[in-house]
């Protein structure tokens, strides 16, 4: 078993889910901000997060926990906290334009049962966000990335893989630009209804 899958599968808390994510975060470059609040409220975003090579673009990142069912309840909860209370806010005197959910299923290396189910819960939810204008931060064994549409690479933004550098496999082809506009597209579609 591989050191990466080790730490992964000694998370048992969000707390420790937080840890790792922080870490991980700063040893590939990320400037990591815990816990921070939007100006003028009492709200607490997770992390928010951003890289020189994506020309330090904030991301709002809401890590959820998950040790049992019902995932979706944590799930939309994650969906409510960003959709109502972090939107339209600012940080450091700017508005954050991206974010994403970071889910953590708690599965034992034995429970495959779960895994599976873990891994068809998370392409729904993964779509679902993604309407809504929302990333998907996968968070794998060899690989992390930000998924902003499920379909088209240059809408993922490599985060860290345990080789100690940000993943190559489409780093070049991420379009910092292009998501910006298409949540933002997707938001005002949303806010129109």
């Amino acid at each position: 078993m591989s050191s990466e899958t080790q730490e992964l599968l000694e998370i048992s808390c969000e707390f420790d889910y937080h840890e790792y994510l922080l870490e991980k975060l700063r040893d590939h470059g990320w400037n990591v901000h815990r816990h921070v609040q939007p100006d003028n409220s009492n709200y607490e975003v997770d992390l928010l997060i951003n890289h020189p090579k994506y020309d330090s673009e904030w991301i709002g990142i809401e890590a959820k926990f998950i040790d049992s069912d019902p995932a979706g309840i944590t799930l939309g909860d994650a969906h409510i906290q960003i959709t109502e209370k972090y939107w339209d806010k600012e940080y450091f005197g700017d508005t954050v334009d991206l974010w994403a959910v970071a889910p953590f299923h708690n599965v034992s290396s034995d429970d495959l049962e779960y895994a599976s189910h873990a891994i068809s819960v998370n392409r729904t939810i993964q779509q679902l966000l993604s309407r809504y204008g929302i990333g998907y931060l996968y968070c794998g064994y060899n690989f992390a990335k930000i998924d902003f549409n499920y379909c088209k690479g240059s809408h993922k933004i490599p985060v860290f893989a345990p080789s100690g550098d940000i993943p190559t496999y489409n780093q070049n082809n991420t379009d910092i630009d292009d998501i910006r506009r298409l949540v933002n597209k997707k938001r005002s579609n949303i806010e129109s209804y």
